[in-house]
């Protein structure tokens, strides 16, 4: 989460190509707010996202709960087309299809 909110930055700093507005416009009270908010909310889902992962492992054992991390790829897929209208092609399908495969097989074996 770190990592990716520096690598948009600076497209927020400047704005983005779609966008009304860059952030350096908006003020420094508002954006300040907003950072403070998105801060707060990423590291509350953060701590959230750890204790359900810890307890996982704990609970269930590693090689049964690591099949499971191949799913955050195809739930960021879905996120996409959902939240932001990236299309669904064929070849998503066919990734989408084969990480639920492996995922099937693995729990499986």
């Amino acid at each position: 989460m770190l990592l990716g909110g520096g690598a948009v930055l600076p497209l927020a700093l400047i704005g983005y190509p779609g966008l009304s507005e860059p952030l350096s416009s908006v003020g420094w009270a508002a954006a300040g707010a907003a950072w403070t908010a998105a801060a707060y909310s990423m590291m509350l889902c953060r701590a959230f996202a750890i204790a359900a992962w810890q307890a996982s492992v704990a609970r269930l054992g590693a090689n049964r709960v690591l099949v499971y991390l191949y799913l955050v790829t195809l739930v960021g897929v879905l996120a996409s087309v959902v939240l932001l209208g990236d299309s669904l092609g064929a070849g998503k399908i066919a990734v989408a299809a084969a990480i639920l495969l492996g995922v099937y097989f693995a729990r499986r074996a």
